[in-house]
């Protein structure tokens, strides 16, 4: 499925949204560029501020907001690196679709990666 037929039928779907209760585990997948890779650093900064029991992470910003009712959980791959340095996609724009924008291209590029 293309970028375009995507983003024709843009609809909400309740299994792309974290519950309100319970246990979520989540896929962090961190972009880097040709032209601005992460450092070693910045990767640790990313899991930590995810996953770590501190108070600024994610997971611990969720469970406190949800009395304790919602932990998360997760995974963070390895960087992928885009095909393009970042302005190719900051001014991508679709010839078929007017909604498709440079980040729905980089995701279509990261899903397909993956796949």
């Amino acid at each position: 499925m293309s970028i375009d037929e995507t983003m024709q039928d843009t609809i909400i779907d309740s299994f792309y949204l974290l519950p309100a209760k319970g246990d979520a585990n989540i896929l962090v997948i961190p972009i880097e560029f040709p032209d601005d890779p992460f450092s070693s650093i910045e990767l640790d900064t990313i899991n930590s501020m995810f996953f770590d029991d501190n108070e600024s992470s994610l997971k611990s910003f969720y469970y406190q907001s949800s009395y304790g009712n919602l932990n998360i959980d997760g995974n963070v791959l390895d960087p992928y690196t885009a095909s393009y340095d970042s302005s190719f996609y900051e001014y991508w724009s679709s010839p078929n679709n007017s909604l498709a924008t440079g980040v729905d291209l980089l995701i279509e590029e990261v899903i397909t990666y993956y796949l």
